[in-house]
């Protein structure tokens, strides 16, 4: 076991730094999304996913 752990443990030390980062901020999306916030901004004319969806609804 203590072979493993010398050989491996900073491998180990950051593959847990990183999923302890991707849970946090998927814990703030989750939040944010709960709360009524989101990354659009709200105007329509100027987002291009927007234009693309309304382009296909024309059709």
């Amino acid at each position: 076991m203590s072979a493993f752990v010398s050989q491996y443990g900073g491998t180990v030390l950051v593959c847990l730094v990183l999923a302890g980062a991707v849970a946090a901020i998927l814990r703030g999306m989750i939040r944010d999304k709960k709360s009524g916030r989101s990354a659009c901004g709200g105007d329509c004319s100027r987002c291009a996913g927007c234009a693309m969806s309304r382009t296909q609804k024309q059709r």
